[in-house]
């Protein structure tokens, strides 16, 4: 089943990835951490994030508290 990946920026625009649909929820993994490349998170609490964007519900957003941004999974029509 095909994903796509919403991104909500701290401003509140939000968009589709570029890259959507992706094959499988594990594909955004790149695109999200790309998003956070100027975090000032460590490399251990990306991972951290990434993997509970990878593990919501799909249709739940999580929000990066380091940089306001949202990211939200939802089933491809």
């Amino acid at each position: 089943m095909p994903f796509d990946l919403f991104i909500t920026s701290p401003r509140g625009r939000g968009y589709r990835s570029l890259n959507s649909p992706y094959d499988s929820r594990e594909a955004t993994r790149a695109t999200v951490r790309m998003m956070l490349i100027e975090s000032p998170s460590s490399s251990d609490e990306t991972q951290g994030f990434i993997a509970r964007v990878l593990d919501a519900p799909l249709g739940e957003t999580v929000t990066h508290e380091a940089t306001g941004i949202s990211f939200r999974t939802e089933e491809a029509s």
